[in-house]
């Protein structure tokens, strides 16, 4: 009976021994299996990444702009004309100069263009007539206009290459007078004595005129060309405020037109 006992509580313990080490038991868990990384998808473009990258032509792009600076130096001839023009009227040309700057403002790939100056005129011109319609009353008046002139212009090219270009201008310019004298020699003194007179006070303070230009520059190098173009100018407005009356006190229209050469260098500053 005892042997019996012995045997079933060495069962006993030896079951719960082995119900002890089997919860400290360490098992061994073998790691997942590898696995291909994620394939990365391509993010989805919006609208706006789709259009193209290249931009429109513009003044600073394609068509890029580009600005001269110009030197002239000119001279030419003007005669005035006298609305309504008294009897016997016989019209003197002389010769006149003008000088100054011109900017000039041109696009590549664009005919058209433009120029705005700062003009220095001198306008001389001049008449004979019969003052009492007799043989000894002949007068030569001789007037010295001096003008600040400020061109506005757009030009056309009608040949326009690497190394030259021939155009046509067109436009307005607005002067504003700075000096006029007048010269008056009478046929009946003898000793051709002139007598000398400002008028100023009595020619309007500034002018209109149109101008009409053919010109062309030839390009020496990639900034300086040298320029050319002959200039009709054709006067718009009145400049007689009393400098010039008929017996009576009348007082005409006047205005001068004449045409100039000039010429200058041109250089390239934008």
């Amino acid at each position: 009976m005892k042997s019996h006992l012995k045997h079933v509580l060495f069962l006993l313990l030896s079951g719960l021994a082995q119900q002890v080490f089997a919860q400290n038991d360490i098992y061994y868990t073998p790691p997942p299996k590898p696995t291909a990384p994620p394939v990365q998808q391509e993010p989805v473009k919006t609208q706006d990444e789709y259009r193209p990258t290249t931009q429109k032509s513009n003044a600073f792009g394609e068509h890029k702009t580009k600005v001269y600076l110009g030197s002239v130096l000119g001279v030419g001839s003007y005669s005035m004309s006298i609305d309504p023009a008294p009897s016997g009227v016989t019209y003197k040309n002389f010769g006149s100069f003008r000088g100054g700057a011109n900017l000039f403002i041109k696009r590549d790939g664009n005919r058209f263009s433009y120029q705005v100056g700062l003009l220095f005129n001198n306008k001389k011109s001049g008449f004979e007539y019969n003052y009492h319609n007799q043989a000894d009353s002949v007068v030569s008046d001789k007037y010295d206009f001096y003008y600040v002139g400020v061109p506005l212009m757009l030009s056309y090219s009608l040949v326009d290459t690497r190394s030259f270009n021939l155009y046509l201008s067109a436009g307005l310019e607005y002067n504003i007078l700075a000096s006029a004298k007048e010269k008056v020699t009478p046929s009946w003194d003898k000793d051709d004595v002139t007598y000398v007179y400002d008028i100023k006070k009595t020619t309007k303070s500034s002018e209109l005129a149109f101008i009409y230009s053919l010109g062309a520059d030839a390009r020496l190098t990639d900034k300086l060309s040298w320029v050319a173009s002959v200039n009709l100018i054709n006067g718009a407005s009145n400049i007689n405020n009393g400098f010039f009356q008929y017996v009576g006190g009348a007082t005409p229209n006047i205005s001068n037109s004449g045409f100039n050469i000039s010429t200058g260098l041109l250089f390239r500053i934008y």
